[in-house]
Order: C-alpha cells, then sequence, then structure tokens
C-alpha cells in the first residue's frame, strides 16, 4: 500500500469492497449455527456457521466484482451478474429479517454501486484523457499533412516558374536566331571607314565570311584596306 493505494485503488474503496460484506456474512453465519445447534453438535453447528459465512462472503464478493467487469464491458453480462448480486441482497435481507444485521446486506450492496460508480468515473476519465490524446495525435497529422501538401505546392510553384524562365529564354534565343541578323555591306563604298579599317588584322576569308562575298573580292577588299592604313601611316606601299 502507498499513498492510500491498494492493487491501483484508494484503500478506502478497497476496504468497502471487502470487509462490507464480512459483517451481514458474519451475521448470517451466526443465524445458521443458532439454527444448526438444536439438531447438531456444537463442532458440527460451528462448521455449518462458518460455512455459511464463507459461502455467503465469497458470493457477495464474487457477484459484486462480476457485476462491476461486466459493467464496463457488456449490458447483458451486467443484467445476468446484477441479478445475481441482487439475489444475494435478497437471500441476506430474508434470513436476517427481523434482526438488527438484516440491513448490513443491503449496505454491502451499495458499497459494490459506489464502487462501481468510481471505477466508472476512473474509466471515463481516461476515455477522455484517450480520446484528447488521439485528438492531438489526428490534430498533429492533419497539421503534418497540410505542411507537406504546403511545401508540394511551393515546389510546384517554383518549378513551374523555373519552366516559365527557361520557355522565356528559350523563345527569346528562338528570336534571336529567327532575327535576320543585320546585312552589311557588300560594296567598297558602301564600308564605312572603320570596317575597311578593320580589314587590316583580318584574314581574307574571314571578310568573306563575314561579309558573304567572294574570297576574290575579300582579297581586294584587303589591299585596299592595307593601302588605305599605309597612307595614313606616310607609307607609301610598291
Amino acid at each position: 500500500m502507498s499513498d492510500g493505494i491498494v492493487g491501483g485503488k484508494p484503500f478506502i474503496q478497497t476496504l468497502a469492497t471487502y470487509v462490507t460484506p464480512a459483517a451481514p456474512a458474519l451475521a448470517y453465519g451466526s443465524h445458521i449455527y443458532n439454527a444448526a445447534i438444536q439438531t447438531m453438535p456444537i463442532w458440527a453447528a460451528l462448521a455449518c456457521g462458518i460455512s455459511a459465512a464463507v459461502a455467503l462472503e465469497c458470493v457477495g464478493i464474487y457477484a459484486g466484482k462480476t457485476t462491476l467487469k461486466a459493467w464496463r464491458y457488456d449490458l447483458r453480462l451486467f443484467l445476468v451478474a446484477g441479478v445475481s448480486l441482487l439475489a444475494y441482497v435478497a437471500i441476506g435481507v430474508w434470513e436476517l429479517r427481523g434482526q438488527p444485521f438484516m440491513w448490513l446486506t443491503v449496505i454491502a450492496f451499495f458499497a459494490y454501486v459506489v464502487s462501481g460508480v468510481d471505477d466508472a468515473l476512473v474509466l471515463l476519465q481516461a476515455d477522455k484523457q484517450a480520446v484528447k490524446e488521439q485528438s492531438n495525435k489526428e490534430r498533429d497529422l492533419l497539421q503534418e499533412q497540410r505542411y507537406k501538401v504546403r511545401l508540394a505546392e511551393i515546389e510546384a510553384s517554383k518549378q513551374v516558374e523555373i519552366s516559365r524562365i527557361n520557355a522565356q529564354k528559350d523563345s527569346e534565343t528562338f528570336s534571336k536566331l529567327s532575327t535576320p541578323q543585320e546585312t552589311l555591306p557588300r560594296h567598297w563604298k558602301k564600308l564605312s571607314t572603320e570596317q575597311k579599317h578593320s580589314f587590316v588584322d583580318m584574314a581574307e576569308g574571314d571578310i568573306a565570311n563575314m561579309y558573304n562575298v567572294h574570297i576574290k573580292t575579300a582579297k581586294s577588299w584587303k589591299v585596299k584596306a592595307e593601302n588605305i592604313h599605309a597612307k595614313s601611316n606616310g607609307v607609301v606601299k610598291a
């Protein structure tokens, strides 16, 4: 026993459940002894009294405990056990009628009822706690699922944005490729001074490819460009 607890129950509840039926059982055993002593030896009458007391005590305790267990789990079993407990009370009252001990059986019955109500309150509290914990678990699970869905939505939005940007880049690249490039002049007179000077450092093939002209034309342009460059530096090319 620790802190008034016996077998997981308060000491007073255990005391009421097991000790209260002892009083009517002893009174019933005494009643049987007094009746038996009239026709039996003392040892036989004493044995009958003790047996009757023990039997009534066991029936009371067993019927009470079974009724409480059945009350928790099954209504039909509770009714059967309850009838047995009521029979215990009726027998006790009938056998002890007219005696001061008559109502002790009824008191024992109420001890079982109160003990059963106390157990029911404990179970009800445990059920509420279990429901609360289950509700918290379901709420946490729902929040976790919502968080995962939100992450999935963010990731999907990110992928959509990346796809949009890539599509935009591809579109811009395609536009650049499909847009005709600036047409360079193909005649010497239409070339700018800067373009003519650039020929000095360019290969003839590069000039031909860049300006889309024949290689002979590119050679002629390069010679002219070199002459212009030479004149601008004060050198007369032979």
